[in-house]
């Protein structure tokens, strides 16, 4: 933090939606923290392809807490333009989709690459082009010849003999890196911690090769709890805390993997927990679960719907055409309102539903106010 005066957009993206959440836990007070965790998940699901379709609203709504919250907790005067700016994110990812599909950081990350074909200080212009002309010219004049394998879904890469092997497995060949539609697996410790579709968190030990299916083979972690339950919790997200690696020896098809995690100390004075946080771009299937909300339409009716269906006003609802058992299956499976559904009042959203299992309301945008970002509202998840 001592350096961020020097950071580029790379490191601050690495802060928000990874370090930050993390780090910050020791420094800031709950309120401050809490007030942090509404920009982290809200820029969690708009920089994801899939959340960022589906609960886009819901992110807009958690950007306008936090712009709130901002005046109270930091002083009117923070109040920035680019704190304006956050208002409208949520609209944008509407019109272009997720946050990294219009992002600049490609660009970025590319001027590396170009200040490595320059190769003296006149004329860098002129340079960067010709090696690129000769680049094109290799690869349009060069016939490459396909392999066999070319086409094959796995690249494994880097034989060894030195193990850990599972019981019953006695030859098979082992690789220290596996290539998996363009997800780099490895055992090395940068490259080694998993989510499978069970989310487990796991620590890749070995790559094994049997025929044309690839192995891994595994250590698990023991306990896997939320990391953080405010504005809701973690594991939606596909984020736990873990701790007491076991010395087990697991195998599972490469098909089982979910995705790659980042492993990071959950603390500076706990060695032995962590935190696994999914890397963004490496897919995944996540465990983001719909909000019910207990809602008071203008007719008087109380009817629980999940959150997807309350318009971003706060002041009006879908509601489907459906009736009777094609309704109640709209409900549970939360689906996604289309054109066919209309418009209905919405009275109150009320926090609290004796008659109903699902919730006690929750932070939806008819009861976010610049107060609640400093209480502990809990969500109730189905």
């Amino acid at each position: 933090m001592a350096e961020i005066d020097r950071w580029k957009a790379t490191e601050f993206r690495l802060f928000l939606l990874y370090c930050g959440v993390v780090v910050l836990r020791s420094f800031l007070t709950q309120s401050l923290y809490r007030h942090f965790l509404l920009l982290f998940v809200a820029s969690t699901i708009l920089s994801h392809t899939k959340l960022s379709c589906q609960f886009h609203d819901y992110a807009g709504r958690l950007l306008s807490a936090f712009v709130q919250g901002v005046a109270e907790l930091y002083g009117k005067e923070q109040l920035v333009y680019n704190m304006h700016c956050l208002l409208h994110i949520a609209d944008d990812v509407t019109c272009y989709g997720c946050l990294d599909s219009y992002s600049a950081y490609p660009f970025e990350n590319k001027l590396k690459e170009i200040k490595r074909l320059v190769r003296k200080p006149s004329l860098p212009l002129q340079q960067v082009v010709r090696r690129l002309m000769e680049r094109d010219r290799q690869s349009t004049g060069v016939c490459r010849k396909q392999s066999k394998g070319a086409h094959a879904p796995y690249s494994f890469q880097r034989e060894h003999c030195g193990g850990p092997l599972p019981d019953g497995i006695v030859y098979t060949k082992q690789f220290h890196k596996l290539l998996v539609h363009d997800m780099l697996l490895s055992v090395s410790q940068r490259d080694r911690c998993l989510q499978l579709l069970d989310k487990s968190i796991v620590v890749l030990r070995n790559i094994l090769q049997q025929s044309d299916k690839a192995i891994l083979v595994y250590n698990k972690f023991n306990n896997v709890t939320d990391f953080f339950d405010y504005p809701l919790p973690s594991s939606a997200l596909g984020i736990f805390e873990v701790s007491c690696l076991g010395a087990s020896i697991y195998f599972c098809d490469v098909d089982s993997v979910n995705c790659k995690c980042v492993l990071l100390p959950a603390s500076a004075s706990d060695k032995s927990s962590y935190v696994a946080l999914p890397l963004l771009h490496t897919g995944g299937t996540w465990y983001f679960a719909v909000m019910y909300l207990v809602v008071e339409f203008l007719n008087g009716s109380v009817e629980v719907v999940p959150d997807i269906w309350l318009l971003s006003d706060g002041k009006s609802a879908y509601w489907p055409p459906s009736r009777g058992k094609k309704l109640i299956s709209d409900i549970q499976e939360k689906r996604v309102p289309d054109s066919s559904w209309k418009k209905c009042g919405v009275k109150q959203v009320m926090r609290k539903c004796g008659k109903s299992r699902h919730v006690y309301a929750v932070f939806c945008s008819g009861l976010i106010t610049v107060s609640n970002v400093k209480k502990s509202y809990q969500f109730c998840w189905c």
